[in-house]
């Protein structure tokens, strides 16, 4: 599925909806803010977009989940999504954290992202800093609203330093297929 802003030819209103995510028939475009593609399915215009833009500096957001390999600030960063040994739950603003012990779904044979998906959504953060993200635990921190960042490294401090300075890009897909 896709996320998509939709305008609805008949009745000319604008919404977000989720799509299948193919067939569909247009063009390309790309803007300096946005880019996707421009189709028709089912009488509606679509734009299927792609946020583009760096995450604004502060950007209001409290709470922030970071995979770590150990349970302070100044732990390495654990590359692991589902499969870190502990996510920290960091107050962006007051650098307060709860430590969430993922020791479980370390070794778990599958659904080690999909459960750490869950804990990460219930303790309400609104953003995953981590190094490798799947796709089925991608879609499930898409539902609940999370904005990943992948691809870091690093301790944990200084990724959520770079976080509140506003240098970090939210990622609009998982970066490894599965279990790897």
């Amino acid at each position: 599925m896709i996320r998509c802003v939709a305008a609805d030819t008949v009745n000319g209103r604008a919404s977000e909806m989720k799509l299948p995510a193919a067939p569909w028939t247009g063009f390309p475009f790309h803007s300096n803010k946005l880019q996707g593609i421009q189709a028709k399915a089912n009488n509606l215009n679509v734009s299927v977009l792609r946020r583009c833009e760096k995450q604004k500096k502060g950007h209001g957001i409290m709470k922030i989940a970071v995979t770590s390999q150990g349970k302070d600030l100044d732990s390495p960063m654990d590359s692991r999504f589902g499969r870190a040994p502990y996510i920290l739950i960091v107050d962006t603003k007051t650098l307060d954290y709860e430590v969430l012990d993922n020791q479980e779904n370390v070794d778990a044979l599958k659904g080690a992202g999909i459960q750490a998906a869950t804990m990460v959504s219930e303790r309400g953060a609104k953003v995953l800093l981590t190094g490798f993200c799947g796709p089925k635990a991608f879609a499930v921190l898409d539902a609940a609203k999370i904005n990943v960042v992948n691809d870091l490294k690093g301790i944990v401090r200084d990724a959520v330093t770079a976080f509140n300075q506003g240098g970090l890009s939210f990622a609009d897909g998982a970066n490894v297929d599965g279990r790897w």
